[in-house]
């Protein structure tokens, strides 16, 4: 079995490409997540979001 290990390039890229999947920038959809706003596929797709920051060393926890 080969492990995919994306490059920090394509997981940005990734990163921006679910965003602009759902309208919204990074602080758009950061702002609506914190407020409960996002629909069901876009909280999936900011959970996504979340995982690609956390990747990255990006998260804030």
């Amino acid at each position: 079995m080969k492990v995919l290990e994306p490059s920090a390039a394509d997981l940005r890229a990734r990163r921006e490409r679910l965003l602009a999947s759902i309208g919204m920038t990074y602080t758009e959809a950061q702002q609506a997540a914190e407020r409960n706003l996002l629909s069901g596929p876009d909280f999936w797709v900011w959970r996504e979001v979340q995982s690609i920051d956390f990747l990255l060393g990006e998260d804030e926890d």
